[in-house]
């Protein structure tokens, strides 16, 4: 099982394992994210980088500046918490206040060998051609996928998500169908979410990823797709990668 851990103060990063973005902090305060990776890794060798950037909102005065990231090799059997492990690929960058030797964005990266995962469900998604029906068809996905969570639709969510849920439970050497049964009881008591930002189609980016076979997709401010405005009262926050299997659209 693999874990990638993301640490930054005074700016933003986001850290991607092998073309695929894991995790990312706006760099507003000191800030961190963990994320599976072992999906992602399905050769023996691999790549994991970050794009350090400026936070949004500038600091009023001069602050250490720092971005930690480590991809880290579980033990069988690890307890949940805090990820110890081998430490199988590291990034970090620091700058203390006023130096300004460095000024991001910077892109850093490190190579690393691990076990890979099994075969993948996302390596079968090839993206549609990208003509205007393609993409009014993938925002009509989105919005649905998007209703679904204000209505509490799990049963449409669970459906969306599978093929990546299943790689996700696969590649940690869990069962599938208890992963998909768990998550569908959880998010049973979560949803609905009130309170998300509306969807309108110029307000989103679609970045191809995984070598081309999804689409990330956020909004213009770097924002997830799927979530709350900032006074809701119950946030909510859903990244989105978007894959194409058999001319049918998956979230992974």
């Amino acid at each position: 099982m693999y874990v990638l851990k993301l640490e930054s103060r005074g700016v933003a990063c986001e850290v991607s394992v092998n073309d695929v973005p894991l995790a990312s902090v706006t760099g507003s305060a000191a800030s961190n994210r963990l994320a599976f990776a072992a999906p992602w890794i399905t050769e023996p060798t691999g790549i994991m980088s970050a794009r350090i950037l400026p936070p949004p909102i500038p600091p009023e005065r001069p602050v250490e500046r720092s971005a930690d990231a480590v991809l880290i090799a579980l033990p069988p059997g690890a307890p949940a918490g805090e990820p110890e492990g081998e430490v199988i690929a590291e990034i970090r960058w620091s700058a203390p206040p006023g130096d300004e030797t460095e000024v991001p964005p910077l892109q850093r990266e490190a190579r690393f060998s691990a076990r890979p995962a099994p075969p993948m469900r996302w390596q079968r998604s090839r993206l549609s051609a990208g003509t205007p029906a393609d993409a009014e068809a993938l925002f009509a996905w989105i919005v649905g996928l998007q209703a679904a969570v204000e209505r509490g639709d799990v049963a449409h969510f669970m459906r969306a998500s599978e093929p990546g849920l299943r790689d996700l439970a696969e590649a940690m050497g869990l069962d599938p169908q208890e992963q998909i049964e768990e998550l569908t009881e959880l998010l049973t008591l979560n949803f609905p979410v009130t309170g998300l930002k509306p969807l309108v189609p110029d307000d989103l980016v679609y970045r191809p990823v995984a070598g081309g076979r999804l689409l990330a997709v956020t909004r213009k401010n770097g924002d997830p797709v799927i979530a709350t405005v900032p006074d809701a009262a119950r946030p909510y926050r859903y990244s989105l990668r978007a894959g194409m299997i058999d001319g049918q659209w998956w979230a992974f």
